[in-house]
């Protein structure tokens, strides 16, 4: 069984568990990167904020603005953490090159038990070897 093999198997069985960095994978240049899914939320709500501060007053635009803001920390945002984490998960898994791509550009990291190995300097193959 090859490293990567023993750690597809400990993630099924969830004695190893694959960390994301969120920031490195949902920015621009990741291959999981979605610029609509952080863009349109945000273009809407300027639209939305501009067009009742022109039909009506600043006070309405500004009061759309602050329920958005609590709209995207509340809910916009946590949805696109676990979106990007999930794209990344099912990335990692897809076999053992895109995991290692992932690892080399250190957009990953593994833990369990409290020990956890960091890339890309970390060695995966001997944190999985231990499980």
């Amino acid at each position: 069984m090859t490293a990567y093999e023993t750690l597809h198997a400990a993630v099924l069985a969830d004695r190893v568990q694959i960390g994301v960095d969120i920031r490195r994978m949902n920015s621009q240049g990741s291959p999981v990167f979605n610029l609509a899914e952080n863009t349109v939320p945000v273009l809407l709500a300027l639209v939305l904020t501009f067009a009742l501060h022109a039909a009506f007053s600043m006070w309405a635009g500004a009061a759309v603005l602050v329920v958005f803001l609590a709209v995207w920390i509340g809910v916009i945002l946590p949805r696109i953490r676990s979106r990007v984490y999930d794209r990344t998960l099912a990335m990692a898994m897809r076999d053992e090159r895109h995991f290692t791509v992932l690892w080399a550009w250190g957009a990953v990291f593994l833990h369990r038990d409290g020990a956890f190995c960091h890339s890309p300097k970390g060695d995966w193959a001997q944190f999985v070897q231990t499980v």
